[in-house]
């Protein structure tokens, strides 16, 4: 295997470790981190590429984002929610490690 192909699974598996974050911590994508892991992958394995578009979880960003499909419109307002949740939790979160009141 040469330097590049190494490097790139490297920079690949990276991302997919920041989508993976990005699926539970508030203001972080998760497609966009998919995304360059899939262009990573592309480039450099074909086992790992095939892995991550079939992967059960991950691979569904990336199949709807290829299709132009988006988000269902089933699942927006849920999302829609959790965003306002995780943006709750964030500003609630930085008043206590803050200590100071917005009233």
């Amino acid at each position: 295997m040469d330097i590049r192909k190494a490097f790139l699974i490297f920079c690949g598996t990276v991302c997919v470790g920041l989508g993976i974050l990005g699926m539970f911590l508030p203001l972080m994508p998760t497609t966009v981190f998919l995304l360059m892991a899939a262009y990573c992958y592309s480039r450099s394995s074909d086992r790992f590429h095939d892995w991550l578009l079939n992967n059960r979880w991950l691979g569904r960003y990336i199949k709807n984002y290829k299709s132009g499909d988006g988000i269902s419109v089933r699942q927006k307002p849920l999302r829609s929610r959790y965003f306002g949740l995780r943006s709750d939790l964030a500003f609630g979160l930085s008043q206590l490690r803050f200590g100071r009141r917005f009233s």
